[in-house]
């Protein structure tokens, strides 16, 4: 049994490093996934000389995107998630790491007894305990995960970014007949922010959070996501006690805590996002790290291939940014993003210009060429074997570029397809899968009858642009044409965990819908005919790679 370590960090103090030795003196690898901390770097380098492995995030994703960052990257079987503020003892580490519930074929996760630090008082778990036993949820940290079930499920829902995002996970694991164990011998203590109690007269001791707005917004939001989704019927006590605990934060904001106005307003809106199901990030937090420091705490490749993304531009301010970001944090100092410009009349070139990145080519058309030109003269740039395309308006997902590079290790495959998540304008998911709206799937005669091909989901290697340029207008669709033509070169892979977010916001270049017949009649005759004057050239390329 393989056991890795995953730490969340944010501006973190030297709680971190003690953490992080507790887990290095033990033999077992560990990842620290930073939020784009602005402070406390001093800790992360001490962390980085005493073994640990740091990914540094570009913007701040919360504990969910952090977790489901390690997530998907560890290769351990069992995930160990913690907060850089945990104290965990060697002796709590051996408890859970050796208990016997984990020789059950349906436990999904063992946890501790998580203390409060400052007051000793139980978070979870009961202390008096003393053989493991069953429960009906745990909290993220020092749980101990089943990499296998955890996966199985879909991971941490990013979409919450913070809070209830344990609670989400175990109703979903729950639902799918996982199990979660509380390993009493094992005793984590947990710092649950700066809480203070009050005196009240006729009420005794009242304790408040003192949480930032920010995270009042989630706390509210996200208790409305949820019960959007049907999940609160499955605990109705904690529902109803949870339910009750918001009621009571805002009188205890009101009555205790500072930044009244501030607090106020996060949770009003908290609600109204709650009641839109929009989740993300709250508008407006967050700010981006600056370039510079994501390449100074970027960890080396490992050899890793370097990849060229193309990106086309036209008048794309609104989401350009959130795209971007969720780009160069994936990428490497060898891989390169080359954007191809249409005439973009607002700020869009004055943003990319603001990173000041060397991995960021930017070329402009002369004139406006429309999306099927535009990416013809981007992807024609690339320079290296594996192409992303990429459209302006989506935001990639935490492990698209590793996981597409690892499939891509098979020399016969030819272009992969990733799934998507589909959101609106404002972030809200509208479909959890690109993949059944367009019944997407490998094979020329498939995609030939109709075309389940979305360009910002596919990679492909630089030998199908040579014989996929120059595009056929008569086709008009630039993606459906490179992905039949990947599929008549090798295999294409279609991979199921969704590694993008694809944004339908009402202003798109592409579209969803199907056209007429007689156009569907007259753009297959065209497809046929442009497959028939490709098929010498490719027939020759495969003959070359046999040999």
């Amino acid at each position: 049994m393989q056991v890795a370590a995953a730490i969340v960090s944010y501006n973190p103090t030297s709680a971190l490093s003690r953490l992080v030795a507790v887990l290095v003196a033990a033999g077992i690898g560990v990842e620290i996934v930073d939020n784009a901390s602005a402070t406390g770097l001093e800790h992360l380098d001490a962390c980085r000389e005493a073994g640990a492995t740091i990914t540094t995030l570009g913007s701040n994703t919360g504990v969910a995107g952090a977790l489901a960052a390690a997530l998907h990257t560890t290769t351990a079987d069992w995930l160990l998630t913690l907060d850089q503020d945990s104290v965990l003892t060697a002796e709590t580490l051996t408890a859970i790491t050796t208990s016997t519930a984990l020789q059950s074929s349906r436990t999904a996760i063992v946890a501790p007894v998580v203390l409060d630090a400052e007051t000793a008082a139980s978070l979870q778990g009961d202390p008096t305990r003393t053989s493991p036993y069953e429960t009906d949820r745990v909290i993220t940290s020092g749980a101990l995960c089943r990499v296998e079930a955890l996966k199985a499920v879909g991971g941490f829902r990013t979409d919450l970014v913070i809070d209830f995002v344990d609670w989400d996970l175990c109703v979903r694991l729950g639902a799918a007949g996982w199990g979660f164990t509380i390993e009493p011998a094992a005793i984590l203590e947990h710092s649950i922010g700066r809480s203070t109690r009050h005196h009240v007269p006729l009420l005794g001791e009242v304790t408040t959070t003192n949480h930032t707005p920010d995270r009042q917004y989630y706390k509210y939001r996200n208790y409305l996501l949820l019960a959007r989704a049907g999940e609160l019927g499955s605990d109705l006590r904690w529902t109803a006690r949870t339910a009750l605990g918001l009621g009571l934060g805002v009188a205890k904001v009101v009555a205790f805590e500072d930044d009244k106005g501030a607090k106020l307003r996060a949770m009003t809106e908290g609600v109204r996002d709650g009641v839109a199901g929009r989740g993300g990030k709250r508008p407006g937090d967050s700010p981006r790290i600056p370039e510079e420091r994501v390449r100074e705490a970027r960890q080396p490749l490992d050899g890793r291939r370097p990849v060229s993304v193309c990106m086309a531009t036209y008048n794309g301010e609104r989401y350009l940014r959130t795209q971007l970001d969720s780009i160069l944090t994936q990428l490497g100092d060898d891989d390169e993003l080359l954007i191809q410009d249409d005439g973009s009349s607002d700020e869009t070139l004055s943003i990319i210009d603001a990173y000041d990145d060397p991995r960021i080519v930017v070329a402009h058309n002369a004139t406006n060429l429309g999306v099927i030109g535009t990416f013809e003269r981007c992807l024609q740039r690339a320079s290296h074997d594996i192409v992303f395309l990429s459209d302006q308006d989506d935001e990639w997902l935490p492990g698209k570029v590793d996981a597409v590079v690892a499939a891509f290790a098979d020399p016969a495959v030819t272009g992969i397809v990733t799934e998507a998540v589909i959101v609106d304008g404002d972030g809200v998911r509208t479909d959890d899968s690109y993949f059944a709206h367009a019944h997407s799937g490998p094979g020329v005669v498939h995609n030939f009858v109709k075309n389940s091909y979305l360009g910002c989901c596919l990679a492909i290697r630089r030998d199908v642009v040579d014989v996929a340029v120059p595009f056929p207008l008569s086709v008009r669709t630039h993606d459906g044409w490179i992905g039949i033509t990947a599929d008549m070169m090798g295999d294409v892979v279609f991979l199921p965990t969704p590694y993008l977010l694809y944004r339908r916001h009402g202003n798109n270049l592409s579209q969803m819908t199907r056209f007429g017949p007689v156009d569907i009649v007259r753009r297959r005759l065209a497809l046929a005919a442009h497959l028939a004057r490709i098929t010498p050239d490719v027939l020759r390329r495969r003959a070359g790679q046999a040999g």
